[in-house]
Protein backbone atom coordinates (compact mmCIF):
# COMPACT_ATOMS: atom_id res chain seq x y z
CA UNK A 1 0.00 0.00 0.00
CA UNK A 2 1.36 3.40 -0.96
CA UNK A 3 0.40 6.47 1.03
CA UNK A 4 1.16 9.71 -0.81
CA UNK A 5 1.32 12.85 1.35
CA UNK A 6 2.74 15.10 -1.38
CA UNK A 7 -0.41 17.26 -1.59
CA UNK A 8 -1.26 19.65 1.21
CA UNK A 9 -4.13 18.42 3.41
CA UNK A 10 -4.54 15.26 1.30
CA UNK A 11 -3.44 11.69 1.39
CA UNK A 12 -3.67 9.45 -1.66
CA UNK A 13 -3.90 5.71 -1.04
CA UNK A 14 -2.78 3.41 -3.82
CA UNK A 15 -2.29 -0.31 -4.15
CA UNK A 16 -1.36 -0.32 -7.82
CA UNK A 17 1.85 -2.32 -7.27
CA UNK A 18 -0.07 -5.00 -5.37
CA UNK A 19 -2.78 -5.16 -8.05
CA UNK A 20 -0.27 -5.28 -10.91
CA UNK A 21 1.56 -8.14 -9.19
CA UNK A 22 -1.74 -10.03 -8.91
CA UNK A 23 -2.53 -9.45 -12.57
CA UNK A 24 0.94 -10.53 -13.69
CA UNK A 25 0.62 -13.77 -11.71
CA UNK A 26 -2.75 -14.75 -13.19
CA UNK A 27 -2.97 -17.85 -15.30
CA UNK A 28 -3.55 -17.29 -19.01
CA UNK A 29 -7.19 -18.41 -18.84
CA UNK A 30 -8.06 -15.62 -16.38
CA UNK A 31 -6.81 -12.64 -18.34
CA UNK A 32 -9.52 -10.49 -19.89
CA UNK A 33 -11.67 -7.41 -19.57
CA UNK A 34 -15.08 -6.87 -18.02
CA UNK A 35 -17.31 -3.83 -18.11
CA UNK A 36 -18.42 -4.43 -14.52
CA UNK A 37 -17.06 -6.51 -11.62
CA UNK A 38 -20.59 -7.82 -10.94
CA UNK A 39 -21.93 -9.24 -14.19
CA UNK A 40 -25.50 -10.43 -14.65
CA UNK A 41 -24.47 -14.05 -14.15
CA UNK A 42 -22.63 -13.46 -10.84
CA UNK A 43 -25.35 -14.81 -8.56
CA UNK A 44 -26.27 -17.77 -10.76
CA UNK A 45 -25.05 -20.98 -9.13
CA UNK A 46 -24.94 -24.32 -10.91
CA UNK A 47 -26.60 -26.73 -8.49
CA UNK A 48 -27.17 -29.38 -11.18
CA UNK A 49 -24.00 -31.45 -11.45
CA UNK A 50 -21.38 -28.74 -10.87
CA UNK A 51 -17.82 -29.49 -12.03
CA UNK A 52 -15.67 -28.75 -9.01
CA UNK A 53 -12.16 -27.42 -9.40
CA UNK A 54 -9.17 -29.70 -8.79
CA UNK A 55 -7.39 -29.03 -5.49
CA UNK A 56 -4.59 -26.93 -7.00
CA UNK A 57 -6.98 -24.62 -8.85
CA UNK A 58 -9.26 -24.44 -5.80
CA UNK A 59 -6.31 -23.24 -3.72
CA UNK A 60 -5.50 -20.63 -6.38
CA UNK A 61 -9.15 -19.54 -6.38
CA UNK A 62 -9.13 -19.16 -2.60
CA UNK A 63 -5.83 -17.27 -2.66
CA UNK A 64 -7.00 -14.81 -5.35
CA UNK A 65 -10.34 -14.17 -3.62
CA UNK A 66 -8.50 -13.44 -0.36
CA UNK A 67 -6.21 -10.96 -2.12
CA UNK A 68 -9.18 -9.27 -3.80
CA UNK A 69 -10.99 -9.06 -0.46
CA UNK A 70 -7.95 -7.26 0.95
CA UNK A 71 -8.02 -4.84 -2.01
CA UNK A 72 -11.75 -4.17 -1.85
CA UNK A 73 -11.61 -3.35 1.85
CA UNK A 74 -8.81 -0.83 1.35
CA UNK A 75 -9.03 0.91 -2.01
CA UNK A 76 -11.65 -0.67 -4.31
CA UNK A 77 -15.06 -0.75 -2.60
CA UNK A 78 -16.68 -0.96 -6.06
CA UNK A 79 -15.76 -4.66 -6.35
CA UNK A 80 -17.19 -5.55 -2.93
CA UNK A 81 -20.41 -7.20 -4.21
CA UNK A 82 -18.57 -9.56 -6.53
CA UNK A 83 -15.87 -10.45 -4.01
CA UNK A 84 -18.38 -10.97 -1.19
CA UNK A 85 -20.22 -13.51 -3.35
CA UNK A 86 -17.03 -15.28 -4.45
CA UNK A 87 -15.75 -15.43 -0.86
CA UNK A 88 -18.77 -17.58 -0.03
CA UNK A 89 -17.75 -20.00 -2.79
CA UNK A 90 -14.13 -20.67 -1.71
CA UNK A 91 -14.95 -23.82 0.26
CA UNK A 92 -15.95 -25.82 -2.84
CA UNK A 93 -15.53 -23.69 -5.99
CA UNK A 94 -16.59 -24.98 -9.38
CA UNK A 95 -15.52 -23.99 -12.89
CA UNK A 96 -18.30 -21.40 -13.10
CA UNK A 97 -16.94 -19.68 -9.99
CA UNK A 98 -13.46 -19.73 -11.50
CA UNK A 99 -14.78 -18.03 -14.67
CA UNK A 100 -16.53 -15.40 -12.56
CA UNK A 101 -13.27 -14.71 -10.74
CA UNK A 102 -11.47 -14.32 -14.07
Amino acid sequence: MTLDFSFKNKVIVSMSDYILEMINNLSDNMIGLASTPAGYHLFQVNNNEPKYLPETEAVTFHHMVAKLLFICKRVRPDIHTAIAFLSKRVKKPDYDDYKKLG
